[in-house]
């Protein structure tokens, strides 16, 4: 960098001074001193130098501070380094030198990064493109800044665009937006010890801004003339609110306990009528379990009720038979051997259809046996979807519950009349088997009388008449062989169709039993919410009263100074941002500038082989910044 002219360097510090300074003093103290610290950063807010401009009111000085380099600036008198002293000696009123410092390290970080229709960009590389714009702009604590500068400082940064470049702009947060001429001023104020973390967007061509100034200083904010009486009826109305907060929460907290029992109730309620469609459901599958073994029952029993009638039909032919032949012929040898042989095929008969009657006998039982439980269990299940009627509070549920149990009465009836019309088969069957056993006792009474018949000729007639009576009354017997065949027939399709409706009660009662889970579920989860809820608003309840017994002690003007004191900070004994070895510090101000973002025609060759510079770059080569 090129030696600045004292001239120049006069002109520039002037300038600034009279920018940024926004305190002066009435009258100087020779034994004060001032620091303007001037930043100068890359566009991205990295760091490139730091330069201190010391500011004295006459006499021998003596600073302190870690500069590379010092010179004089407004005077031509002589200045020493040795190590960090820095002397000189001055009879002008005020006296300005500037110390460059090594490595140093400022309070704040910055940072600015530039990103185009969604693509990050370098600062040198977005310059003259068009798009999308948008510019994330934050400032944060340098933790390897050792001092309280972060604290007690405020901060006014402030963005620069040529609205005839840059249109639709607006800043996400903390931004105040106004106009200068075509340019739009984005301005951040940022309190002490505080950042800032914000987007600035707008639709660009031909992108370029101007550099950024961020601006540090002590805010001197007069805390003692705050009248509080204009707020202190507020302030009144600010506890009764407390209070009346509180007893709003109170009541919440009561009736949050109040709808806790109750959904207690609720959920013990559902689980019981939970409990009771799940025996309902039960009962319901061993109905249908039994059901499915009577119809099986039945079918097999009417599959066997063709052999029998058809067994019987022999037997009534063979008889028939029997009677005509002995009513047309005469007593003879051949006759009765005939008769003697057909007798024996009779009682072979009777003695299988007198079996077939005592095994049909038996299923048969076994089947009424089945209907019996299924009767039982359709019972069982009635009285438990009674019981759970009883305790449903949601009427749809309980109306398809009272559909469920008018079904079950209907299934229950028919079973019942099933199981009757069973028992009458049964009853039949074994008449039938008593009837065919005693038959085939009185025919093998006629058939040792036909293998008499050689010798007791006399006895003939006798035999006529016992076998036209036998053929009269087995005609009887066949005729209730046909009838209980027919009601066996009805009874397998009376027993399917059942088996139908049962089928369809044991579906409705599966979709009962899953509705019930769905809303034993939903109350256990309401009654869990509830809880959380009670313990919520007994967290509020406990929160509101701490702050209404707090509100109850706020004192106005303590509270404003707090807040206030927050805003300024610290405003007693400012220190040295140079040294702490430098005493009686009257101010220190903080002036950060960035480069300006150009196209990148902007420092192009010219055809004298000079570079064109920007408007920042012109203004740092008049004074001698730079090179």
């Amino acid at each position: 960098m090129k030696r600045i002219k004292t001239a120049g360097v006069l002109i520039l510090c002037l300038l600034l001074a009279a920018i940024f300074t926004l305190t002066a003093l009435a009258e100087a103290d020779a034994s004060l001193k001032e620091e303007v610290v001037y930043v100068m950063t890359d566009a991205s807010g990295k760091v490139n130098s730091v330069d201190v401009v010391n500011i004295f009111y006459g006499g021998d000085i003596v600073d302190y501070g870690n500069y590379s380099e010092v010179k004089m600036l407004t005077t031509e008198d002589e200045i020493h380094q040795n190590g960090d002293r820095i002397t000189f000696s001055s009879d002008a009123q005020t006296v300005y030198y500037q110390g460059t410092l090594k490595n140093a390290e400022i309070p704040w970080n910055i940072s600015i990064r530039y990103f185009l229709d969604g693509k990050e960009y370098a600062p040198d590389k977005i310059g003259g493109k068009s798009g999308d714009l948008e510019i994330k702009f934050s400032i944060t604590k340098n933790e390897k800044f050792e001092g309280r500068f972060y604290e007690n400082y405020a901060l006014q940064a402030e963005f620069s665009l040529d609205t005839k470049r840059c249109k639709d702009i607006y800043a996400t947060e903390g931004a105040t937006l106004a106009n200068e001429g075509t340019n739009k001023l984005i301005t951040y104020t940022i309190l002490p010890g505080n950042g800032v973390d914000s987007s600035i967007h707008a639709k660009v061509k031909n992108f370029r801004m101007d550099a950024v100034e961020i601006n540090g200083i002590r805010l001197n904010i007069a805390l003692g003339n705050i009248d509080t009486s204009a707020i202190d009826g507020q302030i009144g109305q600010l506890i009764a609110a407390t209070k009346a907060l509180y007893a709003g929460s109170t009541a919440l907290y009561n009736g949050s306990n109040q709808l806790k029992t109750g959904s207690k109730t609720l959920s013990d309620a559902t689980e019981q009528f939970g409990t009771g469609v799940k025996t309902l459901d039960n009962g319901v599958v061993q109905l249908q379990k039994g059901m499915l073994e009577a119809n099986t029952g039945v079918a097999t029993l009417n599959s066997k009720s063709a052999e029998l009638v058809n067994g019987s039909g022999q037997v009534k032919s063979a008889l028939s038979q029997i009677d005509d032949k002995l009513s047309r012929v005469t007593f003879n040898t051949n006759d009765v051997n005939k008769m003697s042989s057909n007798a024996a095929a009779i009682s072979s008969t009777l003695n299988s259809i007198s079996s077939k009657c005592s095994s049909i006998a038996g299923s048969v039982g076994s089947v009424s046996s089945s209907a019996q439980a299924g009767l039982n269990a359709l019972s069982s299940s009635i009285s438990a979807l009674q019981q759970a009627a009883s305790v449903c509070y949601d009427e749809g549920t309980r109306a398809q519950i009272n559909q469920q149990i008018a079904n079950l009465r209907s299934a229950y009836t028919q079973l019942s009349n099933s199981a009757s019309a069973i028992g009458n088969v049964s009853s039949q069957l074994s008449n039938l088997g008593y009837a065919a056993s005693g038959l085939n006792s009185q025919f093998a009474q006629i058939n040792t009388g036909i293998s008499q018949l050689g010798s007791f000729a006399g006895e003939f007639a006798t035999l006529k008449s016992a076998i036209g009576t036998l053929n009269a009354k087995y005609t009887e017997l066949d005729n209730g062989l046909t009838a209980y065949a027919d009601g066996v027939s009805q009874a397998s399709k009376g027993f399917k169709d059942l088996n139908s409706g049962v089928s369809q009660l044991a579906a409705g009662s599966k979709e009962l039993l899953n509705n019930t889970g769905s809303l034993t579920l939903g109350s256990r989860n309401l009654y869990n919410g509830v809880i959380d809820l009670c313990e919520g608003t007994s967290q509020l309840n406990k929160g509101t009263g701490t702050l209404a017994s707090e509100a109850s002690n706020v004192n106005p003007q303590d509270q404003i100074n707090a807040i206030l004191a927050s805003i300024g900070g610290d405003q007693k004994n400012p220190v040295s941002f140079v040294s702490a070895k430098n005493e009686n510090i009257h101010s220190v101000q903080f002036v950060m500038k960035t480069d300006a973002v150009e196209p990148v025609y902007d420092d192009v060759q010219q055809d004298d082989g000079k570079k064109k510079l920007s408007w920042w770059k012109r203004l740092l080569k008049l004074f001698g910044f730079y090179k």
